[in-house]
C-alpha cells in the first residue's frame, strides 16, 4: 500500500502556508499467531527497517499496536 501525506508547514506575511510533502509504501502481512481468533498483522515499511505488530483487542473491538 502506498500513502501521501502533506504536513502544514510556517504561515507567511502575506497569509499562505508552507507544506512538506511525504511518500511512502508499506506491506501489511497476516502472521500466523493469532490473538482472540484474530490473525496478528504486521505494518512494515518497504524502504525502511520499520515495522509495528497489531494484535486483535477484545476490550477496543478492534486492531491495537503493540
Amino acid at each position: 500500500m502506498m500513502f501521501y501525506k502533506m504536513i502544514a508547514g510556517e504561515w507567511h506575511k502575506d497569509g499562505t502556508r508552507s507544506h512538506d510533502m511525504y511518500d511512502g509504501s508499506n506491506v501489511l502481512t497476516f502472521l500466523k499467531s493469532t490473538t482472540s481468533g484474530f490473525y496478528d498483522l504486521q505494518l512494515r515499511a518497504r524502504q525502511e527497517k520499520w515495522r509495528r505488530t497489531y494484535r486483535w483487542s477484545e476490550h477496543a473491538g478492534g486492531y491495537v499496536a503493540d
